[in-house]
């Protein structure tokens, strides 16, 4: 039986079960279908998971129609969540992982994926379940800041992770991006940081950057 109640679509690639399983998260305000056109640009593709936030956004963004708008957790600041909605995502986020290695094989390697708030997890992830994951993708997102918790210690141990932020960021968000490549080059992280112009207007400019990033860390 599941232990996640998320639901999520499969997507198989060209590359085959040796391969990372991607598990992508979007962000606040979208759904699931957010990241299939870059899924669908990757070369070469991989199989993929989509997950579907659990929470409708009230009131809705305006990113799709009111009923396909999902959120992972509360909080007007991506990096500023409500705590226990944040913990209800990170427990959920877990147990979906669970799920996928006993689907696929402790063997194979798994490659978290997202954007905003889904990017938000990946890294909080990242601290969490290391041992899980053989890589992260986190683009316009950045280590949380809960009053009373913080990532727990530990090094990521070589773990590649990716970082995509806007050329021209808002000073608060290109603080949070510092915070977040000092944190994990302190884990001993294999860090790598990318930058787009106009990153949330043009999301598939993001394509060649994690194919190429991708194809360093396949299995």
């Amino acid at each position: 039986m599941p232990r996640s109640f998320l639901t999520y679509r499969e997507f198989v690639g060209d590359r085959g079960a040796n391969s990372p399983l991607l598990v992508i998260l979007h962000g606040r305000g979208a759904d699931d279908e957010q990241f299939v056109p870059l899924y669908d640009s990757l070369t070469p593709s991989y199989d993929a998971c989509m997950v579907r936030a659990p929470v409708p956004v009230v009131p809705p963004t305006g990113y799709r129609s009111k009923a396909a708008e999902r959120s992972w957790y509360q909080g007007e600041d991506i990096h500023r969540p409500e705590p226990v909605s944040f913990g209800n995502a990170l427990w959920q986020l877990e147990q979906l992982l669970r799920d996928v290695r006993d689907r696929i094989g402790v063997e194979r390697p798994v490659v978290l994926a997202g954007c905003d708030q889904g990017a938000v997890l990946c890294l909080t992830m990242a601290a969490i379940a290391r041992d899980w994951l053989a890589g992260v993708v986190a683009i316009d997102g950045g280590i949380p800041a809960i009053d009373g918790w913080t990532l727990p210690e530990g090094e990521a141990d070589a773990l590649p992770l990716l970082l995509v932020y806007d050329s021209n960021p808002r000073e608060a968000d290109e603080r949070v991006a510092e915070s977040t490549v000092e944190e994990f080059r302190r884990r001993n992280s294999d860090v790598e940081i990318a930058r787009v112009d106009g990153l949330l207007e043009k999301p598939l400019e993001t394509t060649p950057i994690v194919s190429a990033w991708l194809e360093k860390i396949k299995g």
